[in-house]
């Protein structure tokens, strides 16, 4: 993909842009099924099974951007924090941990309605990016184990994208600051829904982008809330505990792996 293409995030969210992009379709459920039953591969039924074998029909996965690709968790509660602070505000621990997991629609109406601000949502938005990149300058964005290397193997079996709670300059920088932005077909930001996680907005409006049906769809999250909008869009989900913050009950998902290499063991077993 070229230069432009990454480096533009209204190019990457653009519908218009990626509805051509189609993965390629993978083997039909038949042979799938005889590749099962012939390698004598015992695995409990899921709710990925229970939804008719849908991996056999699979043909796109989405990534949550935060805590599964990039280990940011900490660093977005430490820019909500600086963005109160530049309104004269302080975050409470509270707010802190409420920005994990959710969209900058549910930020934006919590801080408003906790500190009597009248600030637009684009424009908070707009202290967070340059926030955001401070704190990129100054720690680094660090690629999650797996990130990197996992959507490199599984993008020529797979459409990919990336349908996160963050801006879209947000996820644009992040993907490119760590090397992968050329791996997926777009992605679905905070702009793009109504409604974020623990609504099934987000996966819906991805669904709908890249003309894929749910059945064919796989989610990769790290949070409950995560998990529970992709099943409410009807996804199978894997979730990944390498970015997660402590204690965060992951319970709820079809597969629970340390990594995204593990991820990608379980999809390849599928």
């Amino acid at each position: 993909m070229s230069d432009s293409f990454r480096a533009d995030p209204h190019f990457l969210s653009d519908p218009r842009t990626s509805a051509s992009r189609r993965a390629p379709r993978s083997r039909p459920p038949t042979q799938i099924l005889a590749v099962i039953r012939e390698s004598g591969l015992k695995r409990q039924l899921t709710a990925c099974d229970a939804r008719g074998y849908a991996s056999a029909m699979r043909r796109a996965i989405f990534y949550d951007l935060d805590g599964t690709l990039v280990d940011s968790e900490a660093d977005n509660a430490d820019v909500i924090s600086r963005v109160l602070a530049a309104l004269g505000k302080t975050a409470s621990a509270a707010e802190r941990r409420f920005v994990v997991g959710h969209s900058w629609n549910e930020v934006h109406a919590l801080v408003c309605k906790n500190h009597a601000l009248t600030i637009a949502r684009h424009d908070l938005i707009a202290l967070a990016v340059r926030e955001r990149a401070a704190v990129a300058q100054e720690r680094g964005v660090r690629a999650l184990p797996g990130a990197q290397e996992v959507p490199r193997r599984l993008g020529s079996r797979f459409l990919q994208t990336v349908v996160s709670g963050s801006s879209r300059e947000e996820v644009a920088l992040s993907l490119a600051a760590i090397g992968i932005a050329d791996l997926f077909h777009g992605f679905v930001a905070s702009e793009d829904y109504a409604r974020g996680k623990p609504s099934p907005d987000p996966y819906q409006t991805a669904l709908s982008r890249f003309a894929v049906l749910p059945h064919e769809a796989l989610a990769i999250e790290d949070t409950s809330d995560g998990i529970a909008a992709a099943h409410a869009a009807g996804l199978c989900v894997a979730a990944v505990r390498a970015g997660c913050t402590p204690g965060e009950d992951q319970s709820a998902a079809d597969f629970v792996g340390d990594t995204l290499f593990d991820v990608e063991t379980w999809i390849n077993r599928l």
